[in-house]
This record gives C-alpha cells, sequence and structure tokens, in this order.
C-alpha cells in the first residue's frame, strides 16, 4: 500500500515547475534511493539518506514546499517502520505546518491527505483515539472532496474503523469496513496485503459484534495472506487478534500458542508489543504455567523502558495519553505478581510504584527545568507557551480562534520538549530500584508505599484492592500487606466533605470529621472501622517502628493518618509520620531536611470586597514580567465563604514579626496589597518561604460547577485544564468576579487557580504554608495524585507544601500556625515542628476537625 504512495513522489520531485536552489537531479536521486531501501525494508538507510536532505530544504527558504512536505511523509513513515513513533509524529508535523502556513489553497495536494492519514494511525498508535480520528475523517474528507477513492481512500477506512473499535464504536467500525470493502471489490489489481488488513479489522469487528465463528474465519484468511507475502510486520498483530479469539471462545491452549508467536515476531518497538505480552501472560497465568512470573517481570521493565523512551521526546498532551493506556499495563502486572504470594517477586512491584507515582508531574517538572536552564531561544518559547495558555485558560480569545491557539501551544511543546530531550539524563533520573529506598532508611524507620492492587477476572477488573508496600532496613523483600477494598473504603465516607461546610453547615462538617476519626459505638462512630481497614493489618509489621514515611493513593488521599485512632490513641501519637508524593523522595529529603529563610512572603487579612478604584490603584504598581513585591514592606468563620477572616490579620502580623525577630528579610501582604498581580509577580524570583492566610476552594459538585458565574466564565478552556480549574486562592478583590459583578478590564480578576499557579515558576520557594481551606483536595487521578493546588505548586517547582483537607476553622487555624512557627524559629526542624504544634493545640482543641486538617507534603 504505502508503496503505490511512495511513488507519487517521484512525480513531485520531476515536476517541472517546482522552484528549487537545491539541485534537483541530486535530490531525485536520494528520494529514488530512498524508496528503493523502503521498499526493502531497511528504514535506517532511508533515514540516514534523508534527514541531511531534509536540513538542507529546511535551510534553503526558496525549495519547493511540495518536494520539502514529501520528504517528511517519506521519513516519517521510516521512522513509524522502526518504532520511532515519536520521531514520526514530529516529522509527519512539520510537513503538516508548512502546509497549513501556505497561502494558497493545499487542501486538493495527494500528499496533504496522505500525511493526515499516516499522523492519524500515529496517533492511534500513541493511543490517542480522539486526535487519530480527527485527522483520518479530515483525510477521509479531503479523499472525497477530491474525489480520490481508491486504496489509498480505503487504507484510510481502514484506520477509522481500527479507532472506531478502539473508542468502542462498533457500528462505525463495520460501516468503515463495508466502504473499504466496497471499493477495493472495483478496483482492478488489489495488493494482497491490502485484502489482508481488511479481513483482519473484519475479523476484530465480527468478534466486537459476537459473531465469532466469522471472525476466525476473516482472521485465518487474513494470517495465511500475510505468511503468502511474509510480512513479518503486519503478522503479530493479527496472530494476537486470532489469539484474543480464542480466549473469547475459552479455548486457552491455542490462545496462548498464538500470543507466543505474536510476542516472538515483534519486537519491543512493535507498537502493540507490550499488549501481547500482557496477553502472553494472561493466557500462561490461567493455563497454570509458572512461567508467568519471568514473562511478567520481563514486561514490566519492557513497559517501563518503553515509557522512558517516548516520554524524554514527547508533548505533555500526548505523554498524559499515552500514560492512561501504559499504566494499565503495569497495574496487571503488579496484580499477577501480587498473586504469587512470593515476597522475591514484591520488588517488581514496588519499583513498578515508584516509577509510577506522579509520573506525568515528575517528567513535566523535569523537562520544564531542563527548558529553564537552556538557551535564550527555548526560555523565549516557553514564555510564549506559557501565554497562550493563559489566554485558554482566561477565556480572553474568540471562539473561531481556539483550534489555532491549541495547535500552535501542540508545537511549541512539542518543539520545547524535543529541543531539550536527553535521553540518558532522563533515564537515570526516572530509574527506580527498592533498595536504594532501603539503603536511605535509619534503625526504627519504615516506608510505605499504598498502592492499587486490580483482581483480575478473566480478561477484566473485577475490584480494586489496597494493599500497603513496607520495607525497613532490614528488609530482605519488600512486605506487602493487604488491606481493604476500595468500595469498603468509600463505604465510610458517607457524605462529601467538600459540600458539608457550605453556608450554613459549619457545625455539620466538625460533628462528621469527630464521628470519622473518634473511636466509640460503631452505629455512630468511624474511628475503629477506619484503623481496621487501612492500618491494623499493618500494625504488626510496625514493630520498634517510630519513624514511618508513606505515600498513599487514591481514596487515601482523603485521609488525615495523623488522627487515624484505635483506643482512643491517634497514630500521630504513636509514631513520627511523614507525608511523601512517592517514597522515592526520602533519600532528597533526608539530604535537605533542614533549610535556610532568605526570603519571606505573608499574605492574610485580605479585603476580597473592595472598591474599583483601590482595586486598580493597586494593581498599576505591578507588570507580570518585572514587578516586585519586595518594596511593599511595612511594618468562628471557617475559612470559607469569602467573608473577610479576622483571624488571618493576626496570624499573617504574628508571622511577620516572627520572622522579622530573627533577621529574616520578610514582607507582609494585606488589604488590597494582598492581590493576585503581588502573588505572579513572584515567577522567576519567588521567595524561600510564602504563607498564604486565606480562602481556598475546590469545586467537585457538577451542579455547583454549572452554576457557579466564575467557572462558567472558562466554559472555553479545554478538557484537561478543567480539572486544575476547580481549586484555587482568594486574593484581594476577589469576589467581583466570583460573583455576578464581574471582573475590572486591565487587572487580574483576584481569583488565582490552580491552572495559573502551575505555569509560574517558583522554583525558589522551599515551603509554601496554605493556610486556608480545602487546599489539599481536587480531583484524585490513579498514580498522578490529587489535581489541585498541591499538584498545581509541585508543577510549578515548590519542594514542600502544608496544606488543609477540609475547611479549616479561622481562630484554631491561626493559633496551630502561631505555634508552628514557635517552634520552627525555636530550632525544631520544619516536620517536628509542625507535629508538635499538631499535638499542642489538641490540648485546647480536641477533635480532628480543629487539629488535623492540616498535613505536610513532600
Amino acid at each position: 500500500m504505502r508503496k503505490i504512495i511512495l511513488y507519487l513522489l517521484l512525480f513531485l520531485f520531476l515536476n517541472p515547475f517546482a522552484v528549487c536552489a537545491i539541485e534537483p537531479e541530486r535530490a531525485l536521486a536520494i528520494v529514488n534511493e530512498s524508496i528503493a531501501y523502503y521498499d526493502a525494508k531497511q528504514y535506517d538507510k532511508v533515514i540516514s539518506l534523508l534527514s541531511p536532505l531534509m536540513a538542507e530544504y529546511e535551510a534553503d527558504e526558496s525549495s519547493s514546499f511540495e518536494d520539502y512536505v514529501s520528504i517528511c511523509h517519506l521519513l516519517g513513515g521510516a521512522y513509524y517502520e522502526t518504532g520511532n513513533v515519536t520521531d514520526a509524529e514530529n516529522i509527519y508535523n512539520k510537513g503538516l505546518t508548512v502546509l497549513f502556513n501556505r497561502s494558497e489553497d493545499v487542501t486538493g495536494l495527494p500528499v496533504l491527505r496522505t500525511i493526515l492519514c499516516d499522523l492519524g494511525l500515529v496517533y492511534n498508535t500513541l493511543r490517542n483515539n480522539d486526535k487519530a480520528e480527527e485527522y483520518l475523517a479530515y483525510a477521509k474528507y479531503l479523499y472525497e472532496q477530491n474525489l480520490d477513492m481508491d486504496i489509498a481512500y480505503a487504507r484510510c477506512l481502514n484506520n477509522l474503523a481500527l479507532v472506531a473499535i478502539a473508542k468502542g464504536n462498533r457500528l462505525w467500525a463495520k460501516c468503515y469496513m463495508d466502504v473499504s470493502v466496497d471499493v477495493l471489490s472495483k478496483l482492478s489489481q488489489v495488493p494482497e496485503t491490502q485484502l489482508a488488513m481488511a479481513y483482519s479489522n473484519i475479523g476484530v469487528i465480527y468478534e466486537d459484534m459476537g459473531y465469532l465463528d466469522e471472525a476466525e474465519s476473516n482472521m485465518n484468511k487474513s494470517i495465511a495472506l500475510y505468511k503468502r507475502h511474509n510480512l513479518t510486520h503486519e503478522l503479530p498483530l493479527a496472530l494476537n487478534n486470532l489469539g484474543a479469539l480464542y480466549w473469547k471462545k475459552g479455548d486457552m491452549v491455542k490462545a496462548q500458542e498464538c500470543f507466543t508467536k505474536a510476542y516472538r515476531n515483534s519486537d519491543t518497538n512493535y507498537s502493540n508489543h507490550a499488549l501481547m505480552g500482557l496477553n502472553l501472560v494472561g493466557a500462561q497465568y490461567l493455563n497454570h504455567d509458572r512461567q508467568y512470573i519471568n514473562s511478567v517481570k520481563a514486561l514490566s521493565k519492557e513497559v517501563s523502558n518503553d515509557i522512558l523512551g517516548k516520554f524524554a521526546f514527547m508533548p505533555n498532551e500526548l505523554r498524559e495519553q499515552y500514560w492512561n493506556m501504559s499504566n494499565v499495563y503495569l497495574q496487571c502486572c503488579n496484580a499477577y505478581l501480587f498473586d504469587t504470594h512470593d515476597s522475591k517477586n514484591f520488588g517488581t512491584i514496588y519499583n513498578n510504584a515508584l516509577f509510577s507515582k506522579g509520573l506525568l508531574l515528575r517528567t513535566s517538572n523535569w523537562i520544564r527545568s531542563k527548558i529553564n536552564t537552556s538557551d535564550e531561544k527555548s526560555r523565549e518559547q516557553l514564555n510564549e507557551l506559557i501565554s497562550l495558555q493563559s489566554q485558554l485558560a482566561n477565556g480572553n480569545i474568540s471562539a473561531d480562534s481556539i483550534a489555532f491557539i491549541q495547535y500552535r501551544i501542540a508545537n511549541l511543546d512539542r518543539e520545547l520538549t524535543r529541543s531539550n530531550a536527553d535521553y540518558s539524563a532522563f533515564k537515570e533520573e526516572f530509574t527506580f530500584d527498592w533498595r536504594k529506598v532501603r539503603g536511605s532508611l535509619g534503625k526504627g524507620e519504615a516506608a510505605i508505599e499504598f498502592v492499587e492492587i486490580p483482581e483480575i477476572a478473566g480478561d477484566s477488573v473485577s475490584r480494586i484492592q489496597y494493599a500497603a508496600i513496607v520495607i525497613t532496613q532490614d528488609s530482605k523483600n519488600p512486605n506487602i500487606i493487604p488491606l481493604c477494598e476500595e468500595r469498603q473504603l468509600r463505604s465510610i465516607f458517607t457524605k462529601d466533605i467538600t459540600t458539608l461546610s457550605a453556608k450554613g453547615q459549619k457545625s455539620k462538617l466538625s460533628e462528621y470529621i469527630r464521628k470519622l476519626y473518634s473511636n466509640g459505638n460503631p452505629r455512630i462512630y468511624n474511628g475503629e472501622k477506619l484503623y481496621s481497614l487501612i492500618w491494623e493489618p499493618i500494625e504488626s509489621a510496625m514493630e520498634n517502628i517510630s519513624t514511618i514515611y508513606y505515600s498513599p493513593i487514591g481514596l487515601l488521599h482523603s485521609i488525615a493518618f495523623q488522627a487515624v485512632s484505635h483506643d482512643s490513641v491517634p497514630l500521630c501519637d504513636k509514631y513520627n509520620l511523614n507525608l511523601l508524593s512517592s517514597t522515592s523522595e526520602i533519600v532528597s529529603l533526608k539530604k535537605n531536611k533542614s533549610f535556610q529563610i532568605d526570603m519571606a512572603a505573608i499574605y492574610g487579612g485580605i479585603r476580597y470586597d473592595a472598591s474599583d478604584e483601590d482595586l486598580i490603584a493597586e494593581a498599576r504598581s505591578y507588570t507580570h514580567s518585572h514587578g516586585s513585591v519586595w518594596n511593599t514592606d511595612d511594618t468562628e468563620a471557617t475559612r470559607a465563604g469569602w467573608g473577610y477572616l479576622s483571624g488571618t490579620e493576626k496570624e499573617s502580623r504574628n508571622v511577620y514579626t516572627k520572622l522579622h525577630d530573627e533577621g529574616i528579610s520578610a514582607v507582609l501582604l494585606s488589604n488590597t496589597q494582598a492581590n493576585e498581580e503581588s502573588f505572579k509577580a513572584f515567577d522567576n524570583n519567588s521567595p524561600t518561604l510564602i504563607h498564604l492566610a486565606t480562602h481556598g476552594f475546590f469545586l467537585s459538585d457538577p451542579k455547583v460547577i454549572a452554576k457557579n458565574v466564575f467557572m462558567q466564565r472558562r466554559e472555553t478552556i479545554p478538557e484537561q485544564n478543567h480539572l486544575l480549574n476547580r481549586s484555587g486562592l482568594l486574593f484581594a478583590g476577589a469576589n467581583r468576579a466570583w460573583t455576578a459583578n464581574g471582573v475590572i478590564d486591565g487587572i487580574e480578576d483576584g481569583i488565582l487557580t490552580a491552572d495559573e499557579i502551575s505555569r509560574l515558576n517558583l522554583y525558589n520557594t522551599e515551603l509554601v504554608v496554605l493556610s486556608a481551606c480545602e487546599t489539599g483536595l481536587g480531583e484524585i487521578v490513579s498514580t498522578e495524585g490529587v489535581f489541585g493546588l498541591q499538584r498545581a505548586f509541585k508543577l510549578a517547582g515548590v519542594k514542600s507544601l502544608i496544606m488543609s483537607l477540609w475547611k479549616v476553622p479561622d481562630e484554631a487555624t491561626s493559633k496551630l500556625m502561631q505555634l508552628f512557627y514557635d517552634n520552627w524559629i525555636n530550632g525544631m526542624e520544619v516536620h517536628h515542628a509542625f507535629a508538635e504544634s499538631q499535638k499542642q493545640i489538641r490540648e485546647e482543641y480536641p477533635s480532628p476537625y480543629y487539629w488535623a486538617g492540616f498535613v505536610i507534603l513532600d
């Protein structure tokens, strides 16, 4: 199929009307030689020939754009065939960008529709089905508009059918294949490879619709044709499809035979190699073949290496899509190894957990740190990227410009990632071994990595079980302790904490927290239930342990572990608890446990209602690129509801005075000085410590979001930004933007969302104290943790956070913070100072509602 398309290149290079300063005879000779190598499947030689030629065309602005795009098509295909899918995506997009930037109409060019079709296949391979469908649908439209409905058109329909299958749209898949077969049947000469692909896809569709015998017949026809023509690249997927069919029919022996052949006939660069490996493991497991243990260990390593190889060069959007699918493989690997009940296999599970926890967040931070220390061009591109993202997030663009800006953002992201990629350094940074964590532990210390273990029933996941992987300095192997099922833990959270403390609900929230963590009648109190589900199974492994480093997952992110109690004794009275994003952080945490405060910014006593004149006057003293807050130095409600918080004024002045008396450079921002502009001025110039005593919010109820005026002004925000716009902090004048009063043109709206924070550079900041409500809450997303303020500040580069898990009471919070700074300034290490302040505040406020809402996260 591709050979027919490639010969179109000859026409382009022989076109006498193409104006090109590059010697056309030499270029044509190189392309001819490349096509010959392509036909011989010597793709490395194609790449070595065309890469220099492509560079020549890029350097010569007078060269033919059609010739350049055709080289992109051929070179992209070579990269794709060698398994370098991200390189193929980059090359194809270069060609597409050149075409879309032309002033004349290019929709009639054959190379446009072929590149669109190939890009659709690339995105399908990268598991970005929405994008694959978008490009393939446009290609289909162009084929039909230009009445070019032959083999290439049938190929496009084939690929659309694959995407439809992946998205569960079986009827659309069948429609695409019916038309494809109809097109092929009317052509005088059809390559048997195209027929083989059609048979294979039709077989998958029939299987999905339940016609298993018809599916088997078509799949066997496809395999026979692939074998007859020695099409080794296409054969493994066809064998894998047949194996899946036998699995569905209950013939696991034949299924394993097919999966084994598929896996062995493909290499690690093959786009579906991991899927074939997982299918093989599943068949071996169900056939009681103990070889599955070695297979699953090898697959875990293969999946991790595949992700590392792609993430170092892949733009953010594609990383998210790719990880959402790849993570499933690692979770299934963990489930199979967990079922061995052999601690010798648990090291792989721990390594998978260390690799998975916050992978997207850590990757983004690593790449951004590289860009920040790169050349001026990269920094300028990063600034443009952030500016465009801000425009998109704020809704300050017309509806017809959104698509163009999204396209520009994707191109900038792609170019920045690739130009700053360093694979060897990236792999070293993201390769984990649980023994390194063990080596960082001292006597009386333990690390607990909480994980989700899916229970595999046949070819599906029936339930999720929480487990704790425990290691100490004496562990020969990690110890995995089963805990509870997700549904059991969810049943304890009988109400949504985020809605209980709405206006007039303070007493209900206080009572709910008290009953959740306190012991007593099990019909009323859930304390013992919570303890029995998530901690009692671990207790026996904590003998002689005084310090625990732990990293939660899933619903465990919502639990204040320090308040979990047994016989009315909370865990914080038995252990020194340290909350981490991942236990891999223990090594760096111990190296940087204490830090010197060079500069501090303290916010409190903020006026959320202020006159337009005051807001405008204060905002005018800042510009986002050059503004500074350092020259502004001057000498029982909950923190929700947007009313003035008198406790925050006292708290912030107390903190400022303590730091100032210690000779620490600090600035106090209150009233209308505490505006959003002042915070954004920290971009690239952030202090060591930021203390924010204000209102915070997290919106989770779709009905509340739909009615919220502020959120509705962001209805044009792309889907991936929505989660980080549901959390935020309030600054001066915020009530205008939160209500129907609207915003003042030319200044910030006073509501700093997590999305806005995530685009700032706060890499100089060691600690942010979020003395506000719900700052630790957000949408829980699998291994990535909580999408809210904590993720935003981590993306911005902040090392540690103190944050809240529910709407905290103003007066008790103010006292807690004063005690924390007293302990810290008087010489206690940060974590110890914070733990002691919670114990001290308990003496006056025994209920966990008052003291346990805050946690410190490293």
